[in-house]
């Protein structure tokens, strides 16, 4: 992968730095009913697919499938401006959309809701599609839609065949919960695994695979905090981030969230986190506003990169990536305050950097 060229490419994503929205962008369209956020976004690069989904007028779930929408043009986008290796690596970061897609058509079908749920909540990005997800929507047995993607081996292989396994046990004794952290590990694995056969060159998108890892690990820990069956045995982590699971463990085992964030904080693998995780543990938030602050961390991060990082690597596209999902998360927010949400508490749920 030493012939990794992502130049011509990372130039063209901090060009477009200037048109994601920040804070105030956001805040302003928080202020609007319906009609004015689609007059709004109608001026955006997000034109095509708002104007497109307008006529429907059955919002949020419009909107929401323009965001969607917008959000798969765009990273596909970004993967035409890399060739050769360089574009390689591009995909190894799209294709963490991969077990998005699949835990839709799992949840779904195992809560007796397919086609148009899972149409809709799906990213087309990675080895599932939107035609894809409809014809297993069709499938009004969860075993079929189930038997077609282990032999369609989508959306990969590896995926596939942990699916295939872990159904088996979910038939058995419906434990969603478990199917899905199955498929998180070996979705997390897979991708690490890939990230180590292309080379040094891909070492920025498997850091952001781990950072993944670490921040699902952190809320599952704060989650089950003080839950006895937390022995450590149970414990419900990915084995593929950088914090160790005895440290997870330990946290779990603490008598609260409070408790188990103050843990956490003297990780030496969690010190990014460390003053999040530490006024956490002194204040009385919700978890909900934990995970936003923890995210928040990453998107300051992800700007630092874009503007100061190494410009010859893959570090751009990684950071491009995330803000960009993160614009699409805050979006959904902001379409839920425009068609009657509570708009005071919408807006603390944003995440921005």
């Amino acid at each position: 992968m030493s012939g990794a060229d992502f130049v011509y490419g990372n130039t063209r994503l901090r060009a477009r730095l200037p048109a994601l929205l920040g804070r105030q962008d956001l805040e302003r369209l928080l202020t609007l009913d319906g009609d004015g956020l689609i007059g709004e976004l109608s001026r955006t690069p997000y034109a095509p697919e708002v104007q497109a989904e307008a006529a429907r007028r059955r919002m949020p779930g419009s909107l929401h499938r323009a965001i969607t929408r917008h959000l798969a043009r765009s990273l596909l986008e970004l993967r035409s401006f890399y060739d050769g290796p360089a574009r390689d690596v591009v995909d190894l970061l799209l294709r963490r959309w991969d077990l998005h897609n699949l835990l839709v058509v799992v949840r779904t079908h195992a809560r007796g809701r397919p086609d148009q749920d899972t149409a809709q909540a799906l990213v087309p990005l990675g080895g599932l599609d939107q035609p894809t997800a409809a014809e297993l929507g069709r499938q009004r047995e969860p075993a079929a839609a189930v038997e077609r993607l282990v032999a369609w081996r989508l959306p990969s292989p590896e995926l596939a065949a942990a699916l295939g396994r872990g159904w088996a046990a979910y038939e058995r004794d419906e434990d969603l919960p478990t199917l899905e952290w199955r498929l998180a590990t070996a979705a997390f694995e897979s991708l690490l695994e890939r990230a180590r056969e292309l080379g040094g060159a891909a070492d920025p998108v498997a850091d952001t695979v781990r950072r993944e890892v670490d921040l699902r690990n952190v809320m599952a820990v704060l989650r089950a905090a003080g839950e006895s069956r937390q022995d450590g045995e149970s414990l419900r982590v990915v084995p593929a981030g950088t914090l160790p699971r005895a440290a997870l463990a330990a946290a779990a085992r603490e008598d609260g969230a409070a408790d188990a964030a103050r843990r956490l904080a003297s990780v030496p693998a969690a010190r990014r986190w460390r003053a999040t995780l530490e006024r956490f543990s002194h204040e009385d938030e919700d978890l909900a506003g934990l995970e936003g602050g923890l995210e928040a961390v990453a998107t300051a991060a992800a700007r630092r990169e874009l503007r100061a990082g190494d410009p010859l690597g893959a570090a751009v596209p990684a950071a491009f990536t995330l803000l960009k999902e993160l614009e699409a998360r805050n979006l959904r927010i902001v379409a839920e305050a425009a068609t009657g949400g509570d708009v005071r508490a919408l807006a603390d749920e944003l995440v921005t950097a």
